[in-house]
Order: C-alpha cells, then sequence, then structure tokens
C-alpha cells in the first residue's frame, strides 16, 4: 500500500527539469520584459493622454484616470504562480494598463461603448465583473477589457511602434472603487 502511495506522489510531484524549463521560460519571458520595459511605459503614458481625450469626449465626469506600467517583481511574481501558463510575453496582457473611475455606474456603460469603439477588444480575455457579484454585494465590480490599438489608429506614426501589443483598461464607478479592493 504504501509503494503505491509513494507511486502516485511521484506522479504529481514535478520532476526538476520540469522546474529547470519553467525557470528558464521565466527568465527569457524577463529579459524580454526588459528590453521592452520603455515602450511599455511609453505606451502606458500614451494611454493615459489618449484616454482622458477620449472620455472628455463622451461628457463623463471622472474621478481619476490612472496608468501603470507592470513592475519587473510583479511580473516575475505573476509568472511564478502555479496556475499561469505563458510561455511568451505576449501572452501577459497587463503589463501596461489604464484604469477609468467615474462617479456614477451609468457612466461605465458609455465608457465601454467609447473603448469597443476607440480599440480593438480581445473578447476572449475580457471580463465583465460587474455581473460575477450580487449586485447588493460590494465587492470588485469592475469592466475589464484587454485591448490592442486598432488598423487605424495603429497606422498613425505617432502609434505605430505600439501596433500589436495587448493592454488593459479597466472602468469602474467611485463607490466600488471605494468599497472593492482597488
Amino acid at each position: 500500500m504504501l509503494d503505491e502511495l509513494a507511486a502516485d506522489l511521484r506522479c504529481v510531484r514535478p520532476n526538476k527539469s520540469h522546474q529547470m524549463i519553467e525557470s528558464t521560460t521565466q527568465k527569457a519571458i524577463l529579459a524580454e520584459y526588459d528590453h521592452f520595459r520603455d515602450l511599455f511605459q511609453d505606451l502606458t503614458d500614451v494611454l493615459k493622454d489618449l484616454t482622458t481625450r477620449l472620455v472628455a469626449a463622451c461628457n463623463v465626469r471622472l474621478h481619476s484616470v490612472t496608468c501603470r506600467c507592470k513592475a519587473r517583481g510583479s511580473l516575475s511574481a505573476k509568472l511564478a504562480k502555479p496556475d499561469k501558463g505563458y510561455k511568451q510575453l505576449s501572452e501577459v496582457t497587463d503589463i501596461a494598463a489604464v484604469r477609468i473611475i467615474t462617479y456614477f455606474g451609468e457612466d461605465v456603460d458609455v465608457l465601454a461603448r467609447m473603448i469597443e469603439a476607440e480599440f480593438d477588444i480581445d473578447r476572449e480575455h475580457s471580463i465583465d465583473k460587474r455581473h460575477l457579484l450580487d449586485p447588493e454585494r460590494f465587492g470588485y465590480h469592475s469592466l475589464h477589457y484587454v485591448a490592442k490599438f486598432g488598423p487605424a489608429r495603429a497606422g498613425l506614426s505617432e502609434y505605430q511602434r505600439f501596433a500589436g501589443i495587448r493592454f488593459e483598461v479597466q472602468v469602474r464607478f467611485y463607490l466600488a472603487a471605494r468599497m472593492g479592493r482597488d
């Protein structure tokens, strides 16, 4: 009986070569991140400016627009999570991210329509977390888009270097931002 249990445990336990492959892949992704870090930071800066202008055109009263370029340490921690199986940097969709916080819940829908019109949305990786929770409960009521610049915008000289790079856009309203985990 103990021999069978030991055999079962050997099947479940990752072997050393598997860990080395993961470590090598993670190192390669981090090296690629290091190489392109300035590009991601530039994209983050451009996203903040562009998003602020696009939101202003929607006549939505904003609480804030914030952006961040994922820090190397955060990326490393994300890559090390056992449920993540990233093989290359382009699979990580939130290196550049913008968060838009409105004062009113109905403005989230206005901004969602704007985002869907202005960017190419990766529907497979986008999620509307507002519908995951009971509306009476507090929590992370947020709309998360994974997007990239569409062909028209990516064709403009000031955006060409960002063509094909995915980024995250989060939209939520102020009360959800105050009550949920930020």
